[in-house]
């Protein structure tokens, strides 16, 4: 399914995004003042890695992966990996990137290291289990459950939907009792850089880069208003 697929078609309701409900748990992890610092860090340090990562990739042919498999000497296709089998693509560095790619790929993996989960049965509807997930250390539960989340985004290429809003005074020049620092959000169309409205309007008539474009694409509307008006009143 395109990323762009919209799940809901209905005038005035709101539209939602592949990965959009899956997410919220994460970003409301994230978002929440009350979370851990050390707990939020190491989220964000996987986000983080996997955004570095991604940016260092690029596809790889199936030749590639088969030649790569060989080389590795898997033979039986019990060996190979469910997600590898009769894949079309993996990734490899882009040109240069190697040391980024591979560097974010070994902190990936020892940040994952570092976590034991235990699942929980907890109880069934209508047949269906509902499992719960325990640490086996001092990370809370909270945490357990964003990086599920996270996980379960990864595997789907959705991760990278999970974004800290670009107005750099997020939520402060808006609400500024809120925590520090810009707050997380799923980015649902790939144009939206912010997580409201009303940062993005704050974003745009705050930097002084984006006053002066703006500035200068009123200049031009205001003397193509004129030239249009000019050119009307010629006519008469």
């Amino acid at each position: 399914m395109n990323i762009s697929t919209i799940h809901s078609h209905a005038v005035g309701e709101r539209r939602t995004y592949p990965g959009e409900e899956t997410a919220q748990a994460l970003i409301d992890f994230l978002n929440d003042p009350q979370t851990p610092r050390q707990s939020k860090r190491r989220i964000e340090q996987l986000l983080s890695e996997s955004s570095r990562r991604q940016t260092a990739a690029e596809p790889v042919t199936r030749h590639m992966t088969e030649k790569m498999l060989r080389l590795l000497n898997i033979k039986e296709s019990a060996k190979i990996p469910q997600a590898l089998r009769g894949a079309p693509f993996l990734d490899r560095p882009r040109a240069g990137q190697d040391g980024a790619f591979k560097h974010a790929s070994w902190k990936i993996a020892s940040l994952l290291r570092a976590y034991r989960l235990t699942p929980i049965f907890f109880a069934t509807v209508d047949g269906r289990w509902i499992i719960d997930w325990y640490t086996a250390s001092k990370k809370t539960r909270s945490e357990a459950t964003a990086l599920l989340k996270a996980l379960d985004l990864a595997a789907r290429g959705l991760l990278s939907r999970v974004r800290k809003c670009k107005d750099p005074d997020c939520p402060r020049g808006l609400h500024p009792d809120s925590p520090s620092g810009p707050l997380w959000f799923y980015q649902g169309p790939s144009h939206n850089h912010f997580h409201s409205l009303k940062c993005q309007q704050h974003y745009f008539h705050s930097d002084p880069n984006q006053k002066k474009k703006h500035a200068a694409e009123m200049r031009l509307y205001r003397l193509n208003e004129k030239r249009r008006k000019e050119r009307e009143n010629q006519v008469w």
